[in-house]
This record gives C-alpha cells, sequence and structure tokens, in this order.
C-alpha cells in the first residue's frame, strides 16, 4: 500500500492509474437512476458537471472534487447486491475504503461516505454537480 497523499491532483492520476479502479470502470449496464450504464460514462457525465463549476472553484477544490467523482462509485462492481448504504459490503463503505488507500483527510473519506448518501447530504454528488452545472434531477 502506498503511503497517503494529500496533493489532490497527485491523487487523482493516483487513483486512476490504480488496477483497481481501471477494473471497474466498465462494469454496469443502463438501470433507473443511472441510464448512462458503465461507471465509466457516470464519471464522465458527472465530470461534465464539475467542468462547468470549475471557475467557481479553488484549485484545491476542482481537484478533492475531481477526486471523489473518480471515486464515489468505482467500486459498486464489487458491492453486495442491496447492502444498506453503510453496510461494510456497500458501494460507499468500499468506495471510502478505496480512497483511504490515498487520502489522509477524515474529511475527504467523510466527504465520500456523505455523497452518496442522499439522506444525509440532500442528493448524490452527481445531482449536486448537475444542481448547480445543469438541469440533471436524476438521483
Amino acid at each position: 500500500m502506498r503511503p497517503p497523499m494529500t496533493d489532490y491532483k497527485q491523487m487523482f492520476t493516483a487513483i486512476t492509474r490504480n488496477p483497481r479502479y481501471q477494473r471497474n470502470l466498465d462494469w454496469g449496464v443502463p438501470r433507473p437512476g443511472h441510464p448512462e450504464g458503465t461507471i465509466r460514462a457516470h464519471i464522465a457525465e458527472v465530470e461534465r458537471n464539475l467542468e462547468t463549476l470549475r471557475h467557481k472553484l479553488s484549485e484545491t477544490d476542482y481537484w478533492q472534487l475531481k477526486v471523489l467523482v473518480h471515486t464515489h462509485d468505482t467500486c459498486k462492481g464489487e458491492a453486495k447486491p442491496g447492502a444498506p448504504i453503510r453496510s461494510p459490503n456497500g458501494h460507499a463503505s468500499l468506495a471510502r475504503a478505496f480512497l483511504a488507500e490515498f487520502a489522509t483527510m477524515t474529511t475527504c473519506c467523510r466527504c465520500c461516505s456523505t455523497t452518496m448518501n442522499p439522506s444525509r447530504s440532500g442528493g448524490s454528488l452527481d445531482r449536486k454537480a448537475g444542481s448547480i452545472g445543469n438541469a440533471s434531477t436524476r438521483s
């Protein structure tokens, strides 16, 4: 395991080069809430929302959000179907553990889990970005 990082741009590069990340990108099929299908397509969609917001963000905030865009659903294919959001086998918990391999900041890991739970955060990461960046209303 690599030592945790605090440079989000460096963290993003390490995450996107990670074999586990790469292996999970093509998981998924179109389904309710995610008509785009694969994790790769979902990331591309959410990343477009992030790019529309970039001018409103600090460089640090932009890269932190980019890390979250690329980690928040990356472990869905490894999750136990139907597992509760807080279950160790749920996709949010798996994403948080994956991110913890790279992040030192507890808040970054907490933020990842919070964005995955609409009841605690007011919406998912893609919905939050979409509500600011475009008219997306998907959950």
